[in-house]
């Protein structure tokens, strides 16, 4: 049987899309102890009751809620209605089939037939397909007013090729290549480890008291007059590229 927990907490979609992904992976996959007891204490439940469990889970909460980056500004009780709305939906292979665990329906949802020769060409063509849908069916932007980013469940290569090393080490072949792209790949993980940390950090109070440091030494105002006036050209210099290329059309 295909595990599915549907969503019924709200904003908890992305934990809902890799929980029912990865539940349907566990037998190739090494996996926490923490999404390991939740699959199986919930394993008997049905969708609905299998989403309140992990709903109430505070560490699967306060994990995801840490991923969210600070906004310069929050206003309590306000909505503007501004910003992107996501919503993350898994697709997996089991059973001889591809299927899509979308936590806002009531069971998985059969797409098409697979083989463990073809299951991944399978997922690709379901995928698509099921973004040209939505894309059609935006009326709003003609097709334009919906994004999609689609992630993939892979190996971390790391220990692979960490694997790979040690085997020609052994073997007594040169391993040079090999450790070069170790170190790349250790590089962009770091990288990636460092944008996080910055992007979930709260500057706020840090530029807060840069702000006030700088208005008692009275050097604030001469700053904002500056900014000011650099925005005021940028803004006369686009708007003289405009009318430039205006004239231009015109002269065709």
């Amino acid at each position: 049987m295909v595990y599915f927990a549907q969503q019924v907490v709200p904003n908890a979609c992305s934990t809902m899309a890799l929980v029912n992904l990865l539940a349907n992976n566990m037998d190739r996959l090494e996996v926490g102890s923490a999404l390991k007891e939740v699959v199986e204490a919930t394993q008997p439940l049905d969708p609905n009751s299998r989403g309140i469990v992990i709903g109430d889970r505070v560490d699967f909460r306060e994990n995801q809620n840490s991923f969210a980056p600070f906004e310069l500004y929050e206003y309590e009780g306000v909505y503007t209605g501004k910003g992107d709305v996501f919503h993350y939906v898994s697709f997996v292979y089991k059973f001889g089939a591809i299927w899509e665990l979308d936590g806002l329906k009531s069971e998985p949802v059969w797409k098409s037939e697979a083989t463990d020769a073809n299951y991944k060409t399978m997922l690709m063509n379901t995928v698509q397909k099921r973004v040209d849908e939505i894309a059609q069916a935006d009326k709003s932007g003609n097709g334009q007013g919906i994004s999609f980013s689609l992630m993939a469940v892979v190996n971390d290569p790391i220990p692979v090729v960490e694997k790979q090393i040690a085997e020609a080490t052994a073997a007594g072949q040169s391993a040079d290549i090999l450790k070069a792209e170790l170190a790349a790949l250790q590089e962009a993980r770091n990288k990636g480890r460092e944008e996080n940390q910055r992007r979930r950090f709260n500057y706020n109070p840090m530029i807060g008291a840069l702000l006030k440091a700088l208005a008692e030494k009275g050097e604030l105002q001469g700053i904002l007059d500056e900014l000011k006036s650099s925005a005021l050209e940028k803004a006369k210099d686009k708007k003289r590229v405009k009318v430039e290329e205006v004239k231009g059309e015109k002269k065709e």
